[in-house]
């Protein structure tokens, strides 16, 4: 996923593309640093700014987590 051998092969293989790291590994490794106890609705706080239909509503859900979680020391990583 975040492999450097897998980014350098797709920017030789596929001129001009990008790569996007894949949303299932990303979300993993955030939730990694999450509080192993009583994190479950941090945890489904962040899927869900992933799964928003919109924009806006990503944004606004993102809000709500950074206003939850943002002086919560567990959290600070």
């Amino acid at each position: 996923d975040a492999h450097s051998g897998l980014i350098k092969s797709i920017k030789s293989q596929f001129i001009d593309s990008s790569w996007q790291r894949c949303t299932f590994h990303f979300l993993k490794n955030i939730v990694e640093r999450f509080p192993k106890k009583n994190s479950e609705d941090a945890k489904l706080l962040l899927i869900s700014i992933f799964k928003a239909p919109t924009y806006q509503h990503a944004l606004q859900l993102k809000e709500e987590l950074i206003t939850k979680y943002q002086n919560n020391p567990k959290y600070s990583e």
